[in-house]
Parts: structure tokens; C-alpha cells; sequence
């Protein structure tokens, strides 16, 4: 057997490794709990994340749905013949040199009807002076017989 001295010895070991192992198990459950919160934080940083992506893709959305629609409807406007419409979006981006071209080609098709119509009017006058002079040559060939 072991002499009082190593049995005293031992009994000190014995209750060293006990106490070392319970720390181990405390420093364990601590570190347990440290992950839950590190996994709840996580998850509730991500969800944040996705709920903030989705409100900006839907901020850009409308924000470039929206002069895109009041092109569309100037179009339409312009379809059925309402060429007195005019876009005002003012900004530095596609949207405004889509703006830009669609005014510019409105202020064309008036400009080309307005051409047109004089046009109309001149060869209008001209056909009513070939129609007098006409019936004046048919009057002159009439009398000339």
C-alpha cells in the first residue's frame, strides 16, 4: 500500500483532476452558450441583411420603373396624336437622354406635319390655279372656234 505521505500525495492528485475536470465542464457550458449567442446574432444579422437588400432592390426598382411609366404614358399620349406632350424628367442618367429623344422627336413629327400642311395648302392653291387657268383656255379655245 501506499505510505501516508504518497496516500496524501495521491488524495491531492485525485482531487486536482477533479476540480480540473470541473472547470472543463464549465469552461464547456460557457463556451456552449457563447456559440448560441454568436448563432442568434448571426441570424439576426442576416435576416436584417436580407430585409435591407430587399427595401433597396425595391427602392432602384421604383426608382427607375417610375420615369420609365411617365415616358410611357407620354407615348401613348403621343400615339394617339397628342403630339403637344413633352417630357421633364431632369436628371443624369439614361432616363433623362431617353427624355431628351423622345422631346426631340416629337418637336420633329410637329415640324414635319407643319411642312406637310403647308405644303398641302401651297399644291391646294396650285391645283386651284391650274383649275382656273384651265377653264380659262377652255373658254379662249371655246370662243376661238
Amino acid at each position: 500500500m501506499l505510505s501516508p505521505l504518497n496516500q496524501q500525495r495521491h488524495n491531492i492528485l485525485l482531487k486536482m483532476s477533479s476540480l480540473s475536470e470541473e472547470k472543463a465542464i464549465d469552461l464547456n457550458n460557457s463556451n456552449m452558450n457563447r456559440v448560441a449567442k454568436t448563432r442568434m446574432i448571426f441570424m439576426i444579422i442576416f435576416i436584417f441583411s436580407v430585409l435591407l437588400c430587399i427595401a433597396i432592390e425595391y427602392w432602384i426598382t421604383r426608382l427607375i420603373n417610375k420615369p420609365l411609366r411617365a415616358m410611357q404614358s407620354l407615348m401613348k399620349n403621343a400615339a394617339t396624336g397628342d403630339l403637344t406632350v413633352q417630357g421633364n424628367y431632369v436628371s443624369k442618367d439614361e432616363n433623362r437622354l431617353l427624355t431628351y429623344s423622345f422631346n426631340t422627336m416629337i418637336i420633329s413629327l410637329r415640324n414635319l406635319i407643319k411642312d406637310i400642311s403647308e405644303n398641302s395648302l401651297s399644291l391646294s392653291a396650285m391645283s386651284e390655279e391650274l383649275t382656273a387657268s384651265a377653264s380659262i383656255q377652255e373658254v379662249t379655245y371655246g370662243t376661238e372656234k
